[in-house]
């Protein structure tokens, strides 16, 4: 061999024996790469089977949530949001059909009713509810919650109501069936429970925790937005304004429309809502009874709520120790004069209006955890 050629390959030879270890290097990296992936795998693997494990033995230890059937229709409740707010319970979930489904249900048994289950009667039952009602044995009657809704002239038809597990209403209170609002204990069957009436689906309240503007800050001294149609009170109040213009143009945000509940002329949600939450002092004279939505929508909102004297609708003021949170009137010829008079003193009035926003609340409160009482109490065998 040529001596240079062997004097290269040998000085190479022991230079690549001196550096051995870069020829392992790219297969121990690889190695190395290999038992990370492999360790990472076996790591997620343990902590996913864990979570699994941890998963399922929560959902093993959650409480199932309860069906509730409701019958009613929607598109007649004018109240539905408030309604829902009181049905709805951490253990139930509900089962909504139509009012015509009672019959196959009742009759064919397609669907096995939940125990308890509960009857929306807006307007009070119709006379083939009745009939489909009073046939039912006492043990599935026995099992039913009726809420008998918007009996404004206390006509409705309540032979029936000692068969039921509980009647709830939300028109003429009696003193048994309001003080159970107040944490006593509830009247047994047959007497009605008393519910408020509550907000109709215009009204958006604020939650309890949020804040509403202080009376001072509000741009209306007064307001109003509803029908008077055939309402002789709610027309002495808009005859009153008119002979104090500077009262109505000054202080006022009217919206009168003719029918109630009429499409295309009541306002906005929205709008409506922030009505309220501007208002000072919100009148409240009688339409087809003095107890009405717009009280309830006030207080809610942190209004001065202002009503007429000699109602027994809104006997449940007393009962409920509100009286001295609204502004009274003998009637509705001499509410400028009152408002302006209140005005005056606002101070004392805003006082009084949020006692009166957290009474509401508290009420609410009451009226949610008395219904999942009845669930328990109707339900229980």
């Amino acid at each position: 061999m040529n001596p240079g050629l062997h004097s290269f390959c040998g000085g190479y030879t022991k230079r690549l024996n001196k550096m051995w270890w870069w020829w392992w290097l790219p297969v121990l990296s690889w190695g190395v790469w290999l038992w990370v992936t492999l360790s990472w795998s076996q790591s997620s693997a343990a902590r996913s089977a864990s979570r699994t494990a941890i998963a399922a033995e929560q959902e093993t230890s959650a409480p199932v949530a309860t069906p509730l059937d409701v019958f009613t229709d929607t598109c007649e409740l004018y109240e539905f949001p408030w309604l829902t707010r009181l049905l709805e319970s951490p253990d139930r979930a509900l089962r909504w059909h139509a009012r015509e489904d009672l019959k196959k249900v009742v009759e064919q048994a397609e669907t096995p009713l939940s125990t308890p289950w509960v009857f929306l009667a807006a307007g009070g039952l119709r006379s083939r509810e009745q009939t489909l009602l009073h046939a039912l044995p006492d043990t599935a009657a026995r099992r039913l919650i009726l809420f008998d809704l918007s009996d404004e002239h206390h006509t409705h038809d309540r032979r029936d109501w000692p068969r039921y597990g509980a009647v709830c209403h939300n028109y003429a209170p009696t003193p048994a069936g309001v003080t159970w609002l107040l944490g006593d204990a509830q009247p047994p069957p047959p007497v009605p429970l008393w519910l408020p009436l509550g907000y109709g689906y215009r009204f958006r309240p604020a939650s309890p925790s949020a804040g509403v503007l202080p009376l001072s800050q509000r741009p209306h001294v007064w307001s109003w937005a509803g029908s008077v149609d055939s309402k002789p009170e709610r027309q002495l109040l808009l005859k009153t304004v008119r002979q104090h213009p500077s009262f109505e143009l000054a202080a006022g945000a009217f919206h009168v429309f003719g029918r109630f509940n009429q499409s295309g002329q009541m306002l906005h949600s929205a709008r409506y809502t922030q009505l309220l939450h501007n208002t000072q002092f919100l009148p409240c004279p009688a339409g087809g009874s003095a107890e009405q939505f717009r009280l309830w929508e006030g207080l809610a909102a942190g209004c001065v709520v202002v009503v007429a004297r000699g109602h027994a609708d809104l006997a449940y003021l007393d009962l409920l120790g509100w009286s001295d949170y609204v502004l009274w009137v003998d009637d509705w010829s001499t509410w400028v004069e009152r408002v302006q008079e209140a005005a005056r003193d606002l101070s004392a009035w805003e006082t009084k209006a949020q006692t009166a926003r957290q009474a509401f609340w508290q009420t609410v409160g009451r009226a949610q955890a008395g219904v999942r009482a009845l669930y328990a109490r109707v339900g229980s065998p």
